[in-house]
């Protein structure tokens, strides 16, 4: 197991609600070109966002990417690619020459904004891809500043640099400052660590909240019904379910609801009273199943105490107001699940 901390409250500079407000406010800070920038992406297909970045590169300054190796950043491939080039910087593509032990391909679902400021490192953590869906789209984006900014950027910097060794060391570190990391090439897997730790290693005492674009995944539906058997206060709301795990929560009455209509939720939030983690990964095998099944890089934060709570609040209204909860047992019952999977 790896050392994890919180992020510490001073490191976190600010929360951005909601993907049209999160989509607008990334593309004025890239619009800003006052830094060099750092970006792994999973789609980037937005134009305002690529014409900022490409005025950003035409005023000297330098652009890295890492990039999802299949989705090849949503189509803007040639665009990404000449911005890079014309500012000096590095492109990777993530899992291109590697394959798993049963031929599927690692794929890079992070997301992160990284700029190197006069005033420091500047990270935004996020959900967010920005692509034209993202205005129908809930998100929670958090910008980090200090040591916290420091080592998620170095994270990405060693991925893009594709050194696994060095690139292993440096998510370890960044544990001790709240940002966690699933990189199934470095064989780090401690995002899915500090999710089961609030799933599972908590009191009877503190409840579990859990917020998820997806639920696929056998542990992670065990864990959640250990919870309520054992007497925590446990709400779940989801997106899209597997009927196999909306089964077994609906046989074991755990309350849960399916969520739809209004913005599509894309937050991904588990709670325990004011400690929560935040991040890319959904409950789904291959981003935070056993490390035979994993195959996605995800990325998120550690969170506690009041910035905790305020997180926690953000996710719950995203995944609350103005959205449909259909109980999860009448789900099953009429046969309507949403499965995306």
């Amino acid at each position: 197991m790896t050392l994890l901390a919180p992020i510490a409250a001073e490191h976190v500079r600010g929360m951005v609600t909601g993907g049209r407000e999160a989509l607008a406010a990334l593309t004025e800070r890239v619009g800003a070109g006052d830094s060099n920038m750092l970006f792994e992406v999973f789609q980037l297909n937005d134009h305002e966002l690529l014409s900022a970045m490409h005025a950003a590169t035409g005023a000297g300054r330098r652009l890295d990417v890492l990039a999802d190796a299949r989705v090849v950043a949503g189509g803007a491939q040639q665009q990404i690619d000449a911005a890079i080039r014309a500012s000096g910087g590095a492109g990777r593509t993530y899992g291109e020459t590697h394959l798993t032990h049963a031929g599927e391909e690692y794929f890079q679902h992070g997301k992160t904004y990284h700029f190197a400021t006069a005033a420091g490192p500047e990270a935004w953590m996020t959900n967010l891809a920005p692509i034209p869906d993202t205005a129908n789209r809930t998100e929670i984006s958090l910008v980090l500043r200090g040591d916290a900014a420091a080592a998620a950027q170095l994270v990405t910097r060693d991925a893009v640099a594709g050194g696994l060794r060095r690139g292993a060391a440096s998510i370890d570190a960044a544990a001790g400052v709240g940002v966690l990391v699933n990189d199934p090439l470095r064989d780090r897997r401690v995002l899915s660590e500090g999710i089961f730790e609030l799933l599972r290693d908590q009191p009877s005492a503190r409840d579990l909240l859990v917020i998820t674009k997806g639920l696929e995944d056998a542990a992670s539906t065990s864990a959640i019904i250990d919870a309520h058997r054992v007497g925590r206060d446990v709400r779940v709301f989801v997106r899209d379910i597997a009927a196999a795990d909306a089964a077994r929560l609906a046989d074991a009455q755990v309350p849960t609801w399916v969520v739809s209509g209004g913005l599509k939720p894309r937050v991904n939030g588990i709670f325990a009273g004011e400690r929560g983690v935040v991040g890319t990964a959904f409950l789904w095998r291959n981003m935070v199943g056993a490390a035979a099944e994993a195959t996605s890089r995800d990325v998120g934060v550690l969170l506690d105490g009041a910035t905790g709570a305020s997180v926690r609040g953000a996710a719950l209204n995203a995944a609350t107001r103005g959205q449909v909860h259909t109980p999860l047992a009448d789900a099953v019952a009429r046969g309507q699940l949403p499965e995306h999977i």
